[in-house]
């Protein structure tokens, strides 16, 4: 009898937690949102927001997606990176290499040694710059003009 007991106390702890989770991604989403609708008007809003974001992730142990969120954040400011504005894109070595013009951070992220198809570095250019991609950024570079005819 102990032991039913017992399930039932770890079955109501498991569904508070699942609750706080999502809570806490929706609240994450919510951030994320709030803080793509600022990133011109009102940078250090945005800024504060994705730091928001990021304390938060942490505060319940939860991983933030790596296509949506990860690449497109600095890891040093918090400002979200936009391609021509305040960050650029290269891709040298089999590495494709994130700058942040604001505060001078870069991160490298590892291409794929035979790219094929559709997960060539242009394709991987495209979905980290799937946030904007201006204009005058596309005629700069060489890797850029060749993102744009993908």
């Amino acid at each position: 009898m102990t032991r039913t007991l017992q399930g039932k106390q770890n079955r109501g702890r498991r569904n508070f937690k699942n609750a706080r989770l999502q809570e806490a991604i929706a609240r994450i989403e919510y951030l994320w949102s709030a803080a793509k609708s600022l990133r011109r008007a009102l940078p250090t809003a945005s800024r504060n927001y994705v730091l928001l974001l990021k304390k938060i992730a942490t505060r319940v142990n939860h991983r933030l997606d790596p296509d949506e969120l990860k690449r497109h954040i600095c890891r040093r400011c918090g400002s979200i990176l936009q391609l021509g504005s305040n960050a650029w894109v290269r891709v040298r070595y089999r590495l494709l290499i994130l700058h942040c013009k604001s505060c001078g951070c870069f991160r490298r992220f590892p291409l794929r040694s035979k790219p094929s198809g559709r997960d060539s570095a242009a394709a991987i250019v495209v979905r980290t710059s799937a946030i904007e991609v201006t204009p005058a950024c596309r005629g700069t570079d060489r890797e850029l003009a060749a993102m744009s005819a993908v």
